[in-house]
């Protein structure tokens, strides 16, 4: 069940509990809002600076969508963060530009595709972005998972 039939659903029940009983009460409950959760995981031996871009259209053509850095992440080896958008703010997601820092701002970049609403991951889901490297460290990639 998507988010916006969980949504009606609980609106609809809270409005006939509404019809047949005082409202005052049920008046004070808050429905939460559903949020989607992402993870950035640096799995390498190195920090990471990692930039990641987030639309709330979830057809936005890729080109459009890196053109805007929204936040920005530093990650300490083995480091993990984690962070929430609402359902309809987070619709795609990518990172648009990720830096394994070997010596100083010197080594590999990366980045991922789009990961988009509906194709890749539904709201509520967990979208996970590892960041790791080879034994040679030449070899930075980010790849994702949904959980």
């Amino acid at each position: 069940m998507t988010h916006w039939a969980r949504t009606f659903v609980i609106g609809g029940s809270i409005a006939m509990l509404c019809s047949a009983a005082a409202c005052d009460a049920v008046s004070l409950i808050t429905i939460p809002r559903p949020v989607t959760i992402v993870r950035l995981v640096n799995n390498s031996d190195f920090d990471i600076v990692a930039q990641i871009a987030i639309s709330d259209e979830e057809d936005i053509p890729e080109d459009i969508l890196e053109e805007d850095d929204d936040l920005e992440f530093t990650l300490g080896p083995g480091q993990t963060r984690t962070f929430t958008r609402r359902c309809d703010d987070l619709r795609a997601i990518m990172i648009t530009h990720a830096e394994l820092r070997i010596v100083g701002s010197v080594g590999p970049e990366a980045d991922s595709g789009v990961v988009r609403e509906d194709d890749d991951f539904n709201c509520g889901d967990v979208i996970v972005f590892t960041f790791d490297h080879s034994d040679l460290i030449v070899d930075f990639d980010v790849s994702t998972s949904v959980q």
